[in-house]
């Protein structure tokens, strides 16, 4: 069953800078091809709003220490947003296009090559003076090496694919996945896309069939069960999506994706003890092992708790959830 999410519009400039800064938070957890170009757009419009607000003397220590940790997260991915950048002409085109400021966002490609280059040196300190390797190396992280063409396919059927779901057209979604099953090889991606394509159509044999197929491939079903779940968070389908995530901790209790997705829908349905306990999973699982989406729990927790009311907040709303 889908549920619809209403949201208010933010109603000053903290409060937009606020609501920019939590999409952010989520574009970040994973930038591709689909999400790039809104990503550095988003970091240009935030920065100059904490800008201004600061030159207006306003208080926005809060966001300054959760923009430090953006600026942690965009150096640590900045091979990730060159090659999302790829997909859409990459990063020295779209910063002609849209760049208004001069961020490191905008220079992760120089990131980029800096970090490769001081990996580099590292190798070479082990290799002595073999020039020749030296050479091959250097030409081979210096200039830009093509994209997966797979990689680059399922980036643009996913990008398509998403636009139509957000707008709940699932017809139109039905199309896009079968067109992109074809053409991608069965890719498990897109079988669990369509899996949740067929559960909004009302099509539940149709659903068990595609997930049944993407079950079949080597990747470990917990993790499989946590993509379901957010693909139907992002479809409307929350208790779906709160089925898939503890069908997942059943496979695997130790899962933070898992328990982070949880949170998710507990902040989502105002259950805000829910969220903090599983915020708090979620950090201490990822810690040593994935510490940007620790740093992102932790952030997400800070943000909801500072947010007026959400401490006294008494209406959960209630609902029976059953998972066949």
């Amino acid at each position: 069953m889908a549920h619809s999410i209403e949201r208010t519009l933010p109603s000053s400039p903290g409060a937009e800078l606020r609501a920019d800064l939590e999409e952010l938070e989520k574009l970040l957890v994973k930038v591709n091809g689909g999400t790039i170009e809104r990503t550095l757009k988003l970091l240009d419009k935030a920065y100059l709003q904490m800008v201004a607000l600061r030159d207006q003397g306003v208080d926005v220590k809060a966001e300054e220490g959760l923009w430090s940790g953006f600026e942690v997260k965009l150096q640590e991915s900045a091979s990730e947003f060159v090659r999302a950048a790829r997909a859409r002409g990459g990063l020295e085109s779209l910063r002609q296009q849209f760049a208004q400021t001069e961020g490191l966002w905008w220079q992760l490609d120089e990131v980029y090559r800096a970090q490769n280059r001081r990996s580099l040196f590292k190798a070479l300190r082990w290799l002595g003076t073999i020039g020749g390797l030296f050479l091959i190396v250097w030409i081979v992280l210096t200039y830009v090496i093509p994209p997966d063409e797979t990689t680059v396919l399922l980036t643009d059927i996913t990008y398509e694919l998403e636009k139509t779901i957000d707008a709940r057209d699932f017809e139109a979604s039905r199309e896009i996945v079968e067109d992109g099953l074809v053409r991608a090889d069965n890719a498990v991606e897109l079988l669990l896309w369509a899996s949740v394509i067929a559960e909004q159509l009302g099509k539940p044999e149709e659903a068990e069939a595609y997930r049944t197929e993407a079950f079949k491939t080597d990747v470990p079903p917990a993790r499989l069960w946590v993509s379901l779940g957010n693909n139907r968070l992002r479809a409307g389908d929350v208790d779906g999506a709160e089925c898939a995530a503890l069908t997942a901790l059943e496979l695997e209790d130790t899962n933070a994706q898992a328990h982070f997705l949880i949170a998710s829908i507990a902040e989502m349905l105002g259950n805000i003890e829910r969220a903090i306990e599983y915020f708090n999973l979620t950090y201490d699982l990822a810690e040593r092992r994935q510490p940007q989406l620790a740093v992102i729990a932790r952030v997400r927790m800070g943000n909801m708790m500072q947010s007026p009311g959400s401490l006294t907040e008494s209406e959960v709303q209630e609902r029976e959830l059953v998972c066949e």
